[in-house]
């Protein structure tokens, strides 16, 4: 008993050091001229947050949170961030570099550089308070309650936020945010719902159709369900 104990307590320091190790934000340009960064934030309490930092004036950044959640550090080498929508992606370490081995297409291969070390234990930026269960209960209601079949009336939807989803031939989509290219993969319909296989990562997001829009449960960062025209 008292080695079982001992095994589990070094387990534990182990991986507290490998939190203590990694932590902190790393970045990778997306434009150098604007200085629009995707960000990836490594916090103390094992959460943490990818995200687009777009600067819209010379004294405003807005940053849209594509990905968050918890990570783990595999071995000293490799994390496992784990979206609270359920979708994974994986990245390895390298010495104040992380690299993408497992993410949306557009992420792979980018070396993210270590910029913040010391970081707050949380950020205001996460939100933990999802339940994925209450989103597929209400694809089915909807799916449910509107018994006509509504047309896709377009083949590019957009909102006020940066985002662009377009349909292309083949059953393929494309979604974009501000001319990144968030996601793409094989699209499927099922009644008034759209299932978007995303190809990289092996994830299905999903857009509810309405007459003449779409309503996100969810799309990659919209975490609210906002709707597309």
């Amino acid at each position: 008993m008292k080695q079982i104990f001992i095994v589990l307590l070094l387990y534990f320091l182990v991986a507290i050091n490998g939190l203590s190790q990694i932590k902190g934000c790393y970045s990778y340009f997306i434009d150098r001229a604007s200085h629009d960064e995707c960000k990836l934030c490594l916090f103390n309490n094992g959460y943490y947050y990818l995200g687009k930092s777009d600067h819209v004036a010379s004294d405003i950044v807005q940053v849209l949170v594509w990905s968050m959640g918890r990570y783990i550090v595999n071995n000293q080498n490799n994390i496992v961030l784990e979206d609270v929508t359920g979708f994974k992606m994986e990245l390895n370490l390298i010495a104040d570099k992380v690299m993408f081995v497992k993410s949306f297409k557009w992420l792979l291969d980018k070396k993210f550089v270590l910029n913040i070390e010391k970081l707050d234990s949380e950020s205001s930026l996460i939100d933990l308070d999802f339940n994925i269960n209450a989103l597929k209960k209400e694809r089915e209601d909807y799916n449910r309650v509107n018994k006509r079949i509504f047309k896709l009336k377009s083949k590019v939807y957009k909102n006020e936020y940066g985002y662009t989803f377009y349909i292309i031939p083949n059953s393929k989509y494309v979604l974009k945010y501000r001319g990144v290219i968030l996601s793409e993969g094989v699209i499927k319909r099922n009644r008034n719902e759209l299932i978007l296989f995303d190809t990289s990562i092996k994830y299905n997001f999903y857009l509810l159709i309405g007459d003449g829009y779409l309503i996100s449960k969810l799309i990659p960062g919209d975490y609210r369900g906002g709707i597309l025209k």
